[in-house]
């Protein structure tokens, strides 16, 4: 970040600070997602991300009646759901119990969870799996991720096709 961007924004200089960043794409008409719009229309959705987190180890999507930090946002345009921040996947230090009490997606999976098939997440991330040497490949070098890393991604990865996986959220 310049520091002219951040020089009247306290929350963006403590938070951020001087250096580069990563942003996402602007997406017009984007609104964040409230629990009401969540529990109407996106159970099957809040209960997909339920597994994707666990999967890549991201506490960091929670909503409840009384708020939280989805992490995900609704184009009214479309009709269409938009998860976004995944800075926190591949945490080392992921609390399981902490997860399934704060996510939004637990009582939705809860819920659903005989619905959508272990083979049917199993496959998505095999197709995600078959692509992670090309998307390593991509990381910038100067973001200086290490080969160990990269391997500690991948045992994290791997864990979906383990029966442990599944017996945790069951």
């Amino acid at each position: 970040m310049d520091h002219l961007l951040l020089r009247y924004n306290d929350a963006a200089s403590n938070s951020l600070g001087e250096g580069v960043a990563f942003a996402s794409e602007f997406i017009e008409g984007l609104q964040p997602i409230t629990y009401q719009l969540l529990t109407n229309q996106g159970k099957s959705l809040a209960s997909e991300l339920f597994i994707f987190d666990l999967w890549v180890r991201n506490e960091d999507r929670t909503l409840s009646a009384i708020g939280g930090n989805p992490n995900l946002f609704y184009q009214p345009a479309e009709t269409k759901f938009w998860a976004l921040d995944h800075n926190l996947a591949f945490d080392m230090n992921f609390k399981l119990d902490e997860f399934k009490s704060s996510h939004l997606g637990s009582d939705a999976w809860i819920e659903q969870r005989n619905l959508p098939s272990k083979d049917y997440f199993q496959s998505k991330a095999d197709s995600c799996i078959d692509k992670i040497d090309q998307i390593f490949k991509e990381v910038p070098k100067d973001w200086e991720p290490s080969d160990d890393y990269f391997s500690q991604i991948r045992l994290i990865l791997d864990q979906i096709f383990e029966d442990s996986f599944w017996r945790q959220i069951t």
